[in-house]
């Protein structure tokens, strides 16, 4: 966090008609932003983002450390779910890339990608390549046990789990001068 940061706070209630706060105050030039949960739905399934929220909160009250063991075990959950989330990513990423199946003796050369690249369709190229790129950050968190940040913080908190040379690849490969093939090939 730094100055311009602002203070999420989730309040978990039992149900939800009794206090439902919601939304972003200003008090004494700090930005709060507020969000009520019910036990019922922090109890759900997480998904990465509710992860994130909760995966280095700090707990201002929490009568009979319900709250605090319920975290625990959600992000122990998400941490053994990891490997499967990893083998998705890696399958998306060999579609995207290079379409090859061994085990059924399934080779192609026909990706996305690939076909889009032939079509010289080549805006589609880059969105395609954006696709890729955003595996490739899901894997670096998830191979790191960490829920992939939101979308503003992403590439920041990258840096904090992988190597200066990587991040640096990561942050070259971001920008396109132009929708030519050379540098979209180039960025591939």
């Amino acid at each position: 966090s730094d100055k311009f940061s602002d203070v999420d706070i989730s309040i978990i209630v039992k149900d939800k008609s009794k206090l439902n706060l919601q939304g972003k105050y200003i008090i004494e030039h700090t930005i709060f932003d507020f969000r009520t949960e019910t036990e019922t739905r922090i109890h759900d399934d997480w998904n990465d983002a509710l992860c994130y929220a909760y995966f280095n909160c700090l707990i201002i009250f929490d009568r009979k450390n319900k709250i605090k063991k319920l975290i625990k075990q959600k992000i122990n959950e998400y941490k053994t779910k990891l490997y499967e989330k990893i083998a998705i990513e890696l399958v998306e990423l060999s579609v995207l890339f290079l379409f090859e199946d061994n085990w059924r003796n399934l080779k192609s050369e026909q990706t996305h990608l690939v076909k889009a690249l032939k079509r010289n369709r080549l805006e589609s190229v880059a969105y395609i390549e954006n696709i890729i790129l955003e595996r490739i950050i899901n894997l670096y968190y998830y191979i790191h046990f960490c829920p992939p940040a939101d979308t503003k913080n992403r590439l920041y908190n990258l840096k904090k789990i992988i190597s200066p040379k990587i991040y640096t690849l990561i942050l070259n490969s971001l920008p396109l001068k132009d929708f030519t093939k050379r540098n979209l090939l180039k960025r591939y």
